[in-house]
């Protein structure tokens, strides 16, 4: 056992050439290295490399039921904006590791921290996602339209899928206006989109708007944050 676990393991030659040159099968091969295994001959150690959190991603996951968490590795003296850059720079690796090319994606597109994502994603060689739809509309400073105009069109270039964009306001005065609004044809084509969706991309801040936010006319008033 401790021969056959040497050749393959420490020495790399395959289970079929330990078997000729042992003049064994490559079956009975195959069975000594399930044993060593069973018997401690052989031992698995992963060394966790300087700024990955597997442990604290899997305790997550069982704590919440996610089917995966990323943890970022960030300075504990970083600012805001090198927080942010870490946080994008770990969500963009993820998505170029799992996005499959047939994915309708819909984007948060007032997040400061989805824009950190987009800034760190390299272009797809094949296409990474039929769409990205919107998921809320806004109506505030044409500055900020372009922020969102920004994320939302240079995430579909990336994935080289169609930008859907909401043109509507994210927030209305009552429901009457909101039932209006998801009759016009354009919203219902929306509508459609959003249903067909089969991944989201957001953030999740705190209750308090950031500046983009509350310029995108998607923010409630301060008694109504208040009162949440």
């Amino acid at each position: 056992m401790t021969k056959v676990a040497r050749m393959y393991h420490e020495r790399g030659i395959r289970q079929a050439d330990i078997a000729d040159a042992l003049n064994i099968s490559q079956a009975k091969v195959s069975r000594l290295l399930k044993r060593a295994t069973t018997m401690g001959i052989v031992r698995t150690i992963v060394t966790v490399a300087p700024g990955v959190y597997a442990e604290t991603e899997e305790l997550l996951e069982q704590r919440f039921g996610l089917a995966e968490a990323v943890v970022v590795d960030v300075d504990p003296d970083a600012d805001r904006d090198e927080t942010l850059a870490a946080i994008g720079a770990g969500a963009a690796a993820y998505l170029e590791a799992t996005l499959s090319g047939t994915d309708r994606i819909g984007v948060s597109s007032w997040s400061q921290t989805l824009l950190a994502v987009v800034d760190r994603m390299r272009p797809f060689a094949a296409r990474g996602a039929t769409e990205v739809v919107q998921l809320l509309g806004g109506s505030g400073a044409p500055e900020v339209q372009g922020h969102s105009h920004h994320l939302l069109g240079d995430l579909a270039r990336i994935l080289g899928a169609e930008a859907v964009h909401v043109q509507a306001p994210g927030i209305v005065a009552n429901a009457a206006i909101r039932d209006s609004l998801l009759e016009d044809p354009s919203m219902q084509e929306i509508s459609r989109r959003w249903r067909e969706l089969t991944m989201t991309i957001m953030g999740i801040g705190n209750i308090e708007p950031s500046d983009v936010l509350a310029s995108s006319g998607n923010a409630f008033a301060a008694n109504e944050r208040a009162e949440l």
